[in-house]
């Protein structure tokens, strides 16, 4: 049970991590003009988000039922 809480802790900072390396990423992106690529960047950031958000309900159902 100790190593479990354990890898989640290390799981928990490398989410945070990500999440604000790719925040940054998005302030870089939004000072773009309205190119192509600043429309990929948004629905790749809108699909890892909710994605994200998934991630973290489904990890905490499943936490509660051990």
């Amino acid at each position: 049970m100790r190593e479990y809480r354990k890898n989640n802790f290390y799981a928990s900072i490398a989410v945070t991590v990500a999440s604000a390396a790719a925040l940054g990423l998005e302030r870089y992106v939004l000072q773009l003009e309205d190119t192509p690529l600043k429309k990929t960047v948004d629905i790749v950031f809108q699909a890892g988000m909710y994605g994200g958000l998934a991630g973290i309900l489904i990890n905490g159902i499943l936490a509660t039922n051990r």
